[in-house]
């Protein structure tokens, strides 16, 4: 884990919750990104990091952690610190007390009570870091701030509209988007859209 943020890609129709969570990481803080799988909660936070004007920003995905154990050493090793230390969080707390960052912590769900620990300890000992966190639920850490994210906006089932019409709605530039990359030998066409 090298604590890179992954790859931008074109975020639709969240510019302004990008915007928003920005707006609230401007003092540093513990804001959690929540919502049901899939809605964009990942895409969301990485669009945020690479908006962010943090001195660094560093990206730690924990969907294949499964020892809670470990989630220290994930996150001393985000920013490069030594993970054969004897207690990973001191080391990550001493190296972070003066520091101004970002750490998006992603996929926090099944690992939520050793987040929340984390969190709150980083919180105290690094007041100039600012914690992002995606989970399917708050981490019900001191002083989290919750941003609900809800699906992106799709036409109601009953509308007859054409392929331009359907195309406004953000859930539908994306479906189209999507499916354009799964090697199909067309576009999707209008047709296909209704």
């Amino acid at each position: 884990m090298d604590g890179a943020l992954p790859r931008q890609t074109p975020l639709i129709g969240r510019h302004a919750d990008v915007q928003a969570v920005l707006g609230s990481l401007r003092e540093p803080r513990l804001l959690t990104i929540v919502g049901t799988g899939g809605v964009g909660k990942t895409s969301l936070a990485v669009e945020v990091g690479h908006n962010a004007d943090h001195e660094r920003v560093r990206f730690v995905d924990l969907a294949q952690i499964e020892d809670a154990a470990l989630v220290p050493s994930v996150l001393a090793a985000a920013f490069g610190l030594p993970v054969q230390a004897e207690d990973p969080v001191l080391v990550l707390l001493a190296h972070l007390r003066s520091s101004r960052a970002l750490l998006i912590i992603d996929n926090c769900e099944h690992l939520v009570d050793t987040v929340c620990a984390m969190a709150e300890r980083l919180r105290e000992a690094a007041p100039g870091v600012c914690l992002l966190a995606t989970s399917r639920e708050p981490l019900r850490a001191r002083n989290e701030q919750l941003y609900w994210l809800g699906p992106l906006e799709c036409p109601p089932p009953e509308a007859r509209l054409d392929g331009p019409a359907l195309m406004a709605f953000p859930a539908v530039r994306l479906f189209v988007e999507r499916a354009s990359l799964a090697n199909r030998p067309e576009p999707l066409g209008e047709g296909e859209l209704r």
